[in-house]
Protein backbone atom coordinates (compact mmCIF):
# COMPACT_ATOMS: atom_id res chain seq x y z
CA UNK A 1 0.00 0.00 0.00
CA UNK A 2 1.49 3.36 -0.92
CA UNK A 3 1.85 6.14 1.63
CA UNK A 4 -1.09 8.20 0.36
CA UNK A 5 -3.50 5.26 0.46
CA UNK A 6 -2.24 4.37 3.92
CA UNK A 7 -2.76 7.96 5.05
CA UNK A 8 -6.34 7.90 3.76
CA UNK A 9 -7.02 4.57 5.48
CA UNK A 10 -5.68 5.86 8.80
CA UNK A 11 -7.64 9.10 8.57
CA UNK A 12 -10.83 7.20 7.75
CA UNK A 13 -10.20 4.96 10.76
CA UNK A 14 -10.00 8.05 12.96
CA UNK A 15 -6.28 8.68 13.46
CA UNK A 16 -5.19 12.29 13.88
CA UNK A 17 -3.38 13.89 10.98
CA UNK A 18 -0.30 14.44 13.16
CA UNK A 19 0.06 10.71 13.85
CA UNK A 20 -0.70 9.87 10.22
CA UNK A 21 2.16 12.14 9.24
CA UNK A 22 4.49 10.46 11.75
CA UNK A 23 3.44 6.97 10.65
CA UNK A 24 3.63 7.56 6.91
CA UNK A 25 6.48 10.07 6.71
CA UNK A 26 4.29 12.40 4.65
CA UNK A 27 4.16 16.10 5.44
CA UNK A 28 0.97 17.47 6.98
CA UNK A 29 0.14 19.12 3.65
CA UNK A 30 0.54 15.80 1.84
CA UNK A 31 -1.62 14.05 4.43
CA UNK A 32 -4.41 16.61 4.40
CA UNK A 33 -4.52 17.42 0.67
CA UNK A 34 -6.44 14.26 -0.34
CA UNK A 35 -8.56 14.51 2.81
CA UNK A 36 -9.99 17.88 1.96
CA UNK A 37 -11.16 16.49 -1.36
CA UNK A 38 -12.38 13.05 -0.29
CA UNK A 39 -12.96 12.74 3.43
CA UNK A 40 -14.34 16.05 4.64
CA UNK A 41 -17.04 14.43 6.74
CA UNK A 42 -14.71 12.11 8.65
CA UNK A 43 -12.96 14.72 10.77
CA UNK A 44 -12.61 18.45 10.90
CA UNK A 45 -8.98 18.65 9.83
CA UNK A 46 -8.61 22.20 11.11
CA UNK A 47 -9.23 21.07 14.70
CA UNK A 48 -5.91 20.83 16.48
CA UNK A 49 -6.15 18.70 19.57
CA UNK A 50 -3.27 17.51 21.62
CA UNK A 51 -2.05 13.97 21.23
CA UNK A 52 -2.82 11.52 24.00
CA UNK A 53 -0.04 10.36 26.27
CA UNK A 54 0.44 7.09 28.09
CA UNK A 55 -0.13 8.72 31.48
CA UNK A 56 -3.63 9.82 30.42
CA UNK A 57 -4.50 6.27 29.43
CA UNK A 58 -3.10 4.91 32.69
CA UNK A 59 -5.15 7.39 34.76
CA UNK A 60 -8.32 5.49 33.87
CA UNK A 61 -8.79 1.86 34.91
CA UNK A 62 -11.28 1.44 32.06
CA UNK A 63 -8.87 2.76 29.45
CA UNK A 64 -6.04 0.67 30.89
CA UNK A 65 -8.22 -2.44 30.74
CA UNK A 66 -9.27 -1.66 27.18
CA UNK A 67 -5.64 -0.94 26.32
CA UNK A 68 -4.53 -4.34 27.61
CA UNK A 69 -7.23 -6.06 25.54
CA UNK A 70 -6.32 -4.07 22.45
CA UNK A 71 -2.62 -4.91 22.86
CA UNK A 72 -3.45 -8.60 23.07
CA UNK A 73 -5.37 -8.33 19.80
CA UNK A 74 -2.55 -6.34 18.24
CA UNK A 75 0.30 -8.65 19.25
CA UNK A 76 -1.65 -11.67 18.03
CA UNK A 77 -1.93 -10.09 14.56
CA UNK A 78 1.29 -8.05 14.26
CA UNK A 79 4.55 -9.05 12.63
CA UNK A 80 7.81 -7.73 14.13
CA UNK A 81 5.95 -5.45 16.56
CA UNK A 82 9.09 -5.31 18.71
CA UNK A 83 10.90 -3.51 15.86
CA UNK A 84 8.20 -1.27 14.38
CA UNK A 85 4.50 -0.57 14.63
CA UNK A 86 2.62 -2.92 12.31
CA UNK A 87 0.04 -0.40 11.17
CA UNK A 88 -2.18 -2.90 9.34
CA UNK A 89 -2.31 -5.10 12.43
CA UNK A 90 -3.02 -2.04 14.58
CA UNK A 91 -5.97 -0.92 12.44
CA UNK A 92 -7.33 -4.47 12.27
CA UNK A 93 -6.95 -4.94 16.04
CA UNK A 94 -8.54 -1.54 16.68
CA UNK A 95 -11.51 -2.33 14.45
CA UNK A 96 -11.97 -5.69 16.22
CA UNK A 97 -11.73 -3.93 19.60
CA UNK A 98 -14.35 -1.37 18.53
CA UNK A 99 -16.75 -4.05 17.29
CA UNK A 100 -16.50 -5.85 20.63
CA UNK A 101 -16.71 -2.62 22.62
CA UNK A 102 -19.75 -1.34 20.77
CA UNK A 103 -21.41 -4.74 21.01
CA UNK A 104 -21.08 -4.89 24.78
CA UNK A 105 -21.09 -1.23 25.89
CA UNK A 106 -23.97 -0.06 27.98
CA UNK A 107 -25.75 3.27 27.76
CA UNK A 108 -23.50 5.01 30.30
CA UNK A 109 -20.27 3.35 29.17
CA UNK A 110 -17.26 5.65 28.82
CA UNK A 111 -16.04 6.34 25.33
CA UNK A 112 -13.79 3.69 23.79
CA UNK A 113 -10.09 4.15 23.19
CA UNK A 114 -9.29 6.25 20.16
CA UNK A 115 -7.05 5.04 17.38
CA UNK A 116 -4.57 7.68 18.52
CA UNK A 117 -4.51 6.12 22.00
CA UNK A 118 -4.09 2.68 20.45
CA UNK A 119 -1.12 3.98 18.44
CA UNK A 120 0.41 5.47 21.60
CA UNK A 121 0.07 2.09 23.33
CA UNK A 122 1.68 0.21 20.44
CA UNK A 123 4.50 2.74 20.27
CA UNK A 124 5.08 2.31 23.99
CA UNK A 125 4.98 -1.46 23.61
CA UNK A 126 7.63 -1.27 20.89
CA UNK A 127 9.89 1.09 22.84
CA UNK A 128 9.69 -0.57 26.26
CA UNK A 129 9.49 -4.15 27.35
CA UNK A 130 6.17 -5.92 26.94
CA UNK A 131 6.20 -6.92 30.60
CA UNK A 132 6.80 -3.34 31.73
CA UNK A 133 3.83 -1.93 29.81
CA UNK A 134 1.53 -4.75 30.86
CA UNK A 135 2.56 -4.21 34.50
CA UNK A 136 1.72 -0.51 34.19
CA UNK A 137 -1.68 -1.36 32.70
CA UNK A 138 -2.43 -3.96 35.38
CA UNK A 139 -1.43 -1.56 38.17
CA UNK A 140 -3.72 1.08 36.71
CA UNK A 141 -6.59 -1.39 36.50
CA UNK A 142 -6.07 -2.51 40.11
CA UNK A 143 -5.89 1.08 41.43
CA UNK A 144 -9.21 1.88 39.76
CA UNK A 145 -11.13 -0.98 41.31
Amino acid sequence: MNKHHLAQRLLKAGMSSVLVSIQTGLSSDQVLMPVTRKIRSIRDVSTAKSLPCLEEILESATKASDGAALLLLYTSKAVDWQIQIDIDALVNAYEAYLREYLGSAGVNAPSPLSLDEAWILTRELRSTSEVSLHNKLICSIMKGR
